[in-house]
């Protein structure tokens, strides 16, 4: 695996989350652009080693490789898939719902119950991004020695894949979450979700952690995190927190009420929160990749 520029090998279980974050240079050649409906939306083609999946966490195979295309300045409302009228995401004859299962595997874990119906514009926006048809013109100008081992394209990683790679990345993986004020100088900490929601909030999507709204939060569980809860460093610009003012979707719902999904925001120190539909944020497309190419 070529990272930065520089070639990687050894990659294993143990060892990869120091790698996480790293612009993987050879995949390179991918459109900037992709036409959906009658939109045409522009990303980044600087694509960075975002997780891989060494437990079949997100069903697409043991060793599984994905990549998280950078941020990009241009803002975007999101758009509702409404192919068939399931929006549950559990429906098996709704070929569409599959990768929101597989991006949210939280949300459908033995006798859970999966969003209710009620979160409908929600479920919308979340398989509008992550239904592949509408992302796949993305591998277009890959190597086809790479573009050939793509599974698919979605035009957002989720929330459940962002905090496992940030906590792997940065050794929280066995911390706990603090729910302590934070500000600019606080040491990093383990971001976490739930879901079903804990009694007194509401059941449509994750709630996220930690909140230091002590008035209002469940076992340190709410709609968003804290202020400086999600921060990055040099070496890896932009693959968590983008920026100042800064903010890119993800492909995951919240528990706020029916027309919010999550995002990563660039204001307040950088953290995970969730968002009225219609509004407008970056597009950061994630790529799996079979467990054998050769990056």
């Amino acid at each position: 695996m070529t990272l930065d520029g520089v070639e990687v090998a050894g990659i294993n279980k143990v060892n990869f989350g120091q790698y996480l974050g790293r612009v993987v240079t050879n995949y390179s050649g991918a459109e900037t652009s992709v036409t959906i409906g009658s939109e045409t939306y522009t990303v980044s083609n600087t694509y960075r080693l975002y997780w891989i999946d060494w437990t079949n966490k997100y069903g697409d195979g043991v060793g599984t490789i994905y990549l998280k295309a950078d941020y990009s300045a241009n803002n975007y409302e999101l758009q509702q898939e409404t192919t068939e009228s399931a929006i549950d995401a559990v429906s098996a004859s709704n070929a569409l719902t599959t990768k929101i299962r597989n991006l949210n595997p939280g949300l459908y874990v033995g006798a859970t119950p999966n969003p209710p119906a009620v979160n409908s514009n929600n479920m919308k926006a979340v398989r509008w991004l992550t239904n592949p048809s509408n992302w796949n013109d993305l591998k277009t100008g890959v190597a086809s020695s790479i573009a050939d081992k793509v599974n698919y394209i979605v035009g957002a990683p989720s929330l459940e894949m962002l905090m496992d790679s940030y906590n792997t990345h940065y050794g929280l993986t066995n911390g706990t979450m603090d729910t302590e004020g934070r500000d600019s100088t606080s040491p990093r900490t383990k971001l976490a979700y739930m879901y079903p929601a804990p009694t007194g909030l509401n059941n449509y999507g994750y709630v996220v952690g930690p909140s230091n709204d002590h008035a209002t939060a469940v076992d340190g569980y709410k709609y968003s995190t804290s202020s400086y809860t999600v921060q990055t460093d040099s070496t890896i610009d932009s693959v968590y927190f983008p920026g100042d003012d800064c903010f890119y979707w993800l492909a995951s719902p919240s528990a706020n009420y029916d027309s919010a999904v999550m995002y990563v925001a660039g204001n307040y120190g950088g953290l995970v929160y969730n968002n009225v539909y219609n509004g407008t944020h970056a597009l950061c497309p994630i790529v799996s990749l079979a467990a054998d190419v050769q990056l």
